[in-house]
């Protein structure tokens, strides 16, 4: 059960609050469609739906709501397998999803989330979705880093330790 790894409860506060971001979401209020959304999938009394969990995020992201493009960035890679239970077509062809996540991770980057930005400092890093590239990766880093994400400095600190900049 996803929900209980990240502590959630279907307790009234979650459940609550789930119902509140959806109020606001029908009236178009896309940070409360990116939180509506994300906890679509986590909640243990709530059934996900693919309209909720994933056409909402992409509707938000395309508003430039930095933190949607963040969540597809991590759900189209290494989150994966919280949303295949749901739909077991998205690992169809995971090269494609790597790419598309990392998109999704420097349009968040772009927009100043410092998560997409060191999201996208990982695929460069690690070569996911595009060719490897350790200096695109230290510029992402460093913008995380910038933006207050601290692991992007600590990113910064081991590459330059490993590649000797």
């Amino acid at each position: 059960d996803i929900s209980h790894s990240y502590g959630l409860s279907p307790g009234p506060g979650y459940t609550a609050f789930y119902k509140e971001q959806k109020k606001i979401c029908a009236t178009g209020g896309q940070t409360a469609c990116t939180s509506y959304a994300r906890l679509n999938v986590l909640l243990p009394d709530v059934i996900p739906d693919k309209a909720v969990w994933y056409d909402l995020l992409i509707t938000a992201c395309k508003a430039d709501t930095a933190r949607a493009c963040v969540i597809l960035s991590y759900m189209l890679s290494d989150g994966i397998e919280e949303y295949l239970p749901f739909d077991p077509k998205l690992d169809a062809v995971p090269h494609i999803n790597e790419r598309r996540a990392l998109r999704f991770a420097r349009k968040a980057c772009r927009l100043g989330n410092p998560v997409g930005c060191w999201n996208a400092g990982l695929f460069y890093d690690e070569g996911e979705g595009t060719r490897q590239s350790w200096r695109e990766a230290q510029k992402s880093f460093a913008r995380a880093c910038d933006g207050g994400h601290y692991t992007g400095c600590d990113e910064i600190n081991y590459e330059k330790y490993w590649h000797g900049d």
